[in-house]
């Protein structure tokens, strides 16, 4: 018998080693801070006299004046009452609406407009003067003024509503009783005046000069003929 020979398969392997490298930078930077000063000097261009400056800061006076002028009587009316709110409350069905944005790519924007439109159209037929509501029962049709609305106040009762105020006016000393506005002893007792000062950043200066002499008398004489001299020199340059 014959043996067979053996046969071997070797296979060819690669490796691959990888690596990682990092570089780092490094900057550097100066920053300079710059600053600006100015400075005045303050000299004495005598010889013989002391000065004295006097360094003042300039402030801001405001006066505040308040004064009563007149004072304004009215009669408020149940049916047409003057005051007006701020936010305005809707009394139907004490149910007020928040206005809110939709924006018109939205999917649900048709159906919140749908909305908005029904809640105003009962809004509007819950006001409306065909319906009305008395207590716990509501019911439609046809419903006198007097139930709607309340009739404004004749013009004798406002007449007589401000004499009476009058009246306690003058009594209180706010009114004068012969000319009807505000009597002098309310203006006084009520009004004032204030004055505030502000200090701000000028600055004054003033100098002064000081009645010391320090000179000697031979100093004196001495600047007296330097004077006299120079006046002569003019004098001769004049003729000239």
């Amino acid at each position: 018998m014959a043996d067979n020979p053996s046969v071997e398969a070797t296979r060819k392997a690669h490796s691959f080693s990888v690596g990682e490298v990092s570089s780092r930078e490094h900057k550097e930077g100066e920053s300079q801070d710059h600053f600006e000063a100015s400075s005045r000097e303050f000299a004495n261009p005598n010889q013989c006299h002391a000065i004295t400056f006097l360094f003042y800061r300039i402030n801001k006076i405001e006066t505040i004046k308040f004064e009563l002028v007149s004072i304004e009587r009215r009669v408020i009316d149940p049916a047409a009452p003057a005051p007006l709110l701020a936010n305005p409350i809707r009394a139907v069905g004490q149910i007020s609406t928040v206005p809110q944005e939709v924006p018109a790519t939205n999917k649900t924007r048709l159906e919140t407009e749908a909305r908005g439109l029904q809640s105003e159209a009962q809004y509007a037929q819950a006001s409306s003067p065909q319906f009305a509501v008395l207590g716990r029962f509501a019911f439609t049709g046809s419903v006198p003024a007097q139930a709607t609305a309340d009739l404004p106040l004749p013009e004798a009762i406002r007449k007589v509503a401000l004499t009476e105020v009058d009246k306690q006016l003058i009594n209180r000393k706010l009114l004068d009783p012969k000319t009807g506005g505000v009597s002098k002893d309310a203006q006084e007792e009520f009004g004032f005046e204030r004055q505030t000062c502000l200090p701000t950043a000028g600055v004054i200066v003033k100098g002064c000069l000081d009645a010391c002499n320090v000179c000697e008398p031979e100093l004196q004489k001495k600047m007296q003929l330097e004077l006299e001299l120079l006046k002569r020199q003019i004098e001769l340059m004049d003729k000239d």
